[in-house]
């Protein structure tokens, strides 16, 4: 699942820089997706568990 920045968040969860370019963040689902870096970007789903930062 992917979601761009200033769009709405599909899903709760950690969610990462498509191309693994930066640490997880989480985000509620419903909530605009954020800048990276001050840049527009794709960013994909990696984990829904709270806690797990899609790193295991």
């Amino acid at each position: 699942m992917s979601a761009r920045t200033g769009f709405h968040c599909p899903r709760n969860g950690f969610w990462r820089p498509t191309g693994g370019i930066g640490e997880p963040l989480f985000v509620f689902e419903g909530s605009l997706m954020p800048a990276h870096a001050g840049n527009s970007i794709e960013w994909h789903l990696v984990d829904t568990r709270p806690g797990h930062a899609g790193l295991d």
